[in-house]
């Protein structure tokens, strides 16, 4: 039985067509509005990252991680998750946020949630020329 793609509603059809041009190796088509990001679900460079965390972890250099797992309050109706949280082998908390370009916005609040909450690390990662470039932000 054929299934045409008009009948879904316009998020899943995107959705559909995100997975679809995936697979054959195509960016979907662009939306005039910046695409959201799903809650507890990876885009592609966060899955690489995520490969460099687990090596970490494989050569003891971190305890563990965790995806999005952690909601930090920068005031009264502002919260900040990042991507990722890294337990290091002193029980030192590091917080990523991955990104293959960088926007005004995110890069404010990155650095706001450093300067509220300076007892964790805060690094930005960076996809360029086929790897991560580290960068602490500091207070």
């Amino acid at each position: 039985m054929a299934m045409s793609l008009d009948i879904l509603p316009p998020d899943k059809r995107r959705e559909v067509d995100a997975i679809i041009a995936a697979r054959h190796g195509k960016s979907p088509a662009k939306s005039a509005s910046r695409p959201r990001h799903s809650l507890g679900h990876m885009n592609h460079t966060e899955e690489r990252f995520s490969d460099y965390l687990i090596t970490r972890e494989i050569f003891k250099k971190s305890l563990g991680w965790r995806f999005e797992a952690i909601k930090l309050r920068l005031a009264k109706a502002t919260w900040y998750t990042p991507d990722f949280s890294e337990i290091q082998p002193d029980n030192s908390v590091i917080f990523y946020e991955v990104k293959v370009r960088w926007e005004d916005d995110a890069r404010a609040k990155f650095k706001i949630a450093a300067e509220t909450f300076r007892e964790y690390r805060f690094i930005a990662a960076t996809w360029k020329n086929g790897e991560f470039a580290l960068e602490e932000i500091h207070p």
